[in-house]
């Protein structure tokens, strides 16, 4: 849940220890790089460390000139925002980081002013004279002494009293000491402080002051005020929440305030989540070494914590959130200090900034709903959660880097040097899931980051050892970097199985390659997108019906039930995708029609030659004499429709010949051609009139109208333009029903003549 936390303005802390604040104590700064110098004033904590004849000497007898010191290599001083590893030592009291400085500036400049090139510490800074200037390291202690020993200029030039002051340099702590042991003039016409000239205005300790410089007692020193080391989270209930400042023995942070800078309960970004007055936290003066400052929670319990509040921190978790150590604070309590919610604050309501960082649970520019960073120096998330532990590596120039959440762990140094477990070393310490391959070779693996977390895609450390080439650590497979559940933590890409829908290049769908409802080119799989999908079924797409593609996406053939006019079928099947032979379309995709040489069992035909064949009716049926078709290719003279014989066309389909009248009974015909009349005796035929066989006499037998036959026997044609064309019964008398028989007989005959014709 995400709650709004805060402590107070003005929140009073009360000291967990049994010590009080000097009241001797004089300081100065932060200035706007966070300097500060403090001369507590115990001479109890004087301890000189005379190396006039042990050390080395770099300058004798020297007047306005310098020389280098050179720390051993190792051993540096931060100052001023950079990590020094030589200074410039001036005859005249002072330390240079301008590595070509004379050394000739006499001047003691009262107050200091920001002059002058790059950076300077005054230890006693005065016009000089016949000066000695020892060095030497210690280095079972890392400290770095420098020694003057010489005299004062007076206005004469004659020397005006001796000088013999120190300065100590620990290097493990990046903070001076400087200890007087003689200065005749007492601080009458010298000056103490530091300046930088990238700033407005220098840092003055005293200057031409007389009888501020006790010699025997004076234990000034100077340092950088910064935020070291932070806690917001543990295990289970957070109390053990609490912050550390680095800064020099016996400063008081007066007017210096902590703020939490997150956002509010509607979720706007800027808001001033909490305020903390540091106002009488005093750094315990009772030595160097005690250069930190912690405050803790009500409910702490940690070792070593020097403050603790009267009302919980509380510090937010699961946010972006930055601390900063402002001066001058005149804000309030929930102030909007980024009013347009652009990640730059609008707001400042405090004279300097002098130190902030941030903690991440997201990268920035934030997603929404998140609030932004603001200080420079950010620490990232872990995996999907802000580092609840974080700390300087080294003390206070060094970077903020996550440490272990659990104070179990034993990372916490709430009043001492960060606790910095050595990553990289190739063995696993305290605080580390990991260091290299565990055997001294340190370095990224393909199992272990960097940072000595165990390597997974999504913890938002890139691992390129793991093949990891991006890793954004939102645990999402939907963006540009898929790092959740089976992420590859490599760029997004068509084809990676991962449907990008948050990034640069909007996926529709991503099956890992072609899939039957998803494209190569991750869209949607479609009939008609121009895109084959053999998965689909498809065989083509030309986006529409072309001369090669139906409009289904598969191959022009004809037979596949697809009408594709554009390749030239007038059907197909069915039109509906069933392909094949139908009532109204042969298998050439043509209407089907008889005569187009295409045979059509579903249309009816059993043959089509494309015209009569021997075999093949012009009905496209198989030609089979009495099927009523007359087909003369097969030698047919005739089709009735059947094959019954004696109606003119045989069984054959050959024409049948006429028959002749057949005479009564006793008659006969004589000459006459036509359904001759039978008669009795016997029956005439003959193509014209033939004679009926037998001549006998019928009763009443007759030829049609002229032609008769004679009543003999004989068929000569040639007899049958005449004749009576009568008989009588028995006498040869004409009867009327021989009459009716040859003219029934004359028209058989004459039906089979028009037929032949």
């Amino acid at each position: 849940m995400k709650n709004l936390k805060h402590f107070l303005a003005g929140a009073v802390v009360v000291s967990t220890f049994a010590f009080a604040v000097n009241a001797n104590a004089i300081q100065a700064g932060p200035d706007g790089a966070g300097f500060v110098v403090s001369d507590d004033g115990d001479p109890s904590l004087y301890g000189y460390v005379d190396i006039s004849s042990t050390g080395t000497q770099i300058i004798t007898n020297g007047d306005d000139n310098a020389a280098t010191v050179t720390f051993p290599v190792g051993s540096t001083f931060y100052f001023y925002g950079a990590e020094r590893t030589a200074l410039r030592v001036s005859a005249n009291g002072y330390l240079s980081t301008n590595l070509s400085e004379s050394g000739g500036d006499w001047n003691n400049d009262c107050p200091v002013a920001a002059s002058g090139t790059g950076e300077r510490l005054y230890a006693l800074h005065d016009d000089l004279r016949s000066v000695n200037v020892y060095t030497q390291h210690f280095a079972p202690q890392n400290v770095t002494v420098i020694q003057w020993v010489g005299g004062y200029y007076a206005a004469g030039p004659s020397t005006v009293g001796n000088v013999d002051f120190e300065v100590l340099i620990f290097h493990n702590l990046h903070v001076a000491v400087v200890q007087v042991n003689q200065a005749s003039q007492l601080g009458a016409s010298s000056s103490m402080g530091a300046f930088s000239n990238t700033l407005s205005t220098g840092l003055t300790l005293e200057c031409d002051t007389p009888g501020y410089v006790t010699p025997g007692s004076m234990f000034v020193a100077y340092g950088t005020l910064r935020l070291n080391e932070i806690r917001s989270e543990q295990p289970g209930t957070d109390s053990d929440e609490y912050f550390e400042l680095t800064g020099v023995p016996g400063y008081d942070p007066q007017d210096l305030w902590l703020l939490a800078i997150g956002d509010d309960s509607t979720g706007d970004s800027g808001r001033i989540e909490a305020v903390l007055d540091l106002t009488g936290a005093v750094f315990d003066p009772g030595g160097v070494g005690n250069t930190f400052m912690s405050i803790g929670d009500t409910t702490a319990t940690l070792p070593g914590l020097d403050y603790t509040t009267t009302n919980a921190l509380n510090f937010e978790n699961d946010d972006n959130i930055t601390y900063a150590i402002v001066q001058g604070f005149t804000g309030t309590l929930n102030q909007d200090l980024d009013t347009n919610n652009d990640g730059l604050l609008d707001v400042l309501p405090w004279t300097q900034d002098i130190d902030a960082v941030s903690t991440l649970i997201s990268a920035q520019p934030p997603p929404p709903g998140q609030e932004w960073a603001y200080a420079l120096e950010q620490v990232p998330a872990i995996g999907n959660d802000n580092p609840g532990h974080v700390q300087r590596c080294g003390d206070i120039f060094g970077s903020w880097v996550a440490a272990a959440e659990d104070p179990a762990a034993l990372q916490d140094s709430p009043t001492g040097l960060n606790i910095c477990v050595a990553c990289g070393n190739g063995i696993v310490e305290s605080g580390e899931a990991c260091d290299g391959d565990g055997n001294g070779n340190g370095g990224e693996t393909a199992t272990c980051n960097s940072d000595c977390s165990v390597a997974a895609c999504g913890d938002g450390i890139l691992n390129a050892t793991a093949g990891e080439t991006c890793d954004d650590g939102n645990s999402s497979n939907a963006d540009d970097c898929p790092d959740g559940v089976g992420g590859t933590c490599m760029p997004a890409a068509c084809g990676d199985g991962f449907t990008n829908t948050m990034g640069t290049t909007i996926e529709a769908c991503d099956d890992g390659g072609e899939s039957a409802t998803c494209n190569v080119d991750c869209t949607v799989a479609s009939c008609g997108d121009m895109i084959v999908n053999n998965t689909a079924g498809e065989t083509c797409d030309d986006g529409g019906r072309s001369s090669t593609c139906d409009d289904d996406c598969t191959a022009v053939s004809c037979g596949d039930g697809h009408v594709n006019a554009t390749s030239g079928e007038l059907c197909d099947g069915d039109g509906a995708g069933n392909g094949g032979e139908t009532a109204t379309c042969d298998t050439d995709c043509t209407p089907a029609m008889c005569g187009d040489g295409v045979m059509n069992t579903l249309a009816g035909e059993d043959c089509d030659e494309m015209m009569e064949t021997a075999t093949c009716d012009a009905d496209c049926t198989t030609v089979s004499c009495g099927d009523g078709q007359l087909n003369t290719t097969a030698g047919e003279e005739c089709d009735d429709g059947n094959v019954a014989p004696g109606d003119g066309c045989d069984a054959n389909c050959l024409t049948e010949m006429g028959m002749g009248g057949m005479g009564g009974e006793g008659g006969m015909g004589t000459g006459g051609m036509g359904t001759g009349g039978m008669g009795t005796g016997g029956m005439g035929m003959g193509t014209g009139g033939m004679t009926g066989s037998g001549g006998m006499t019928g009763s009443g037998g007759m030829g049609s109208g002229a032609n008769s036959g004679t009543g003999g026997s004989g068929n000569d044609d040639s007899a049958a333009d005449s004749g009576c064309g009568c008989s009588t019964p028995g006498d040869g008398t004409p009867d009327g029903s021989g009459a009716i028989a040859l003219l029934l007989g004359l028209g058989a005959v004459l039906s089979r003549r028009r037929r032949s014709a």
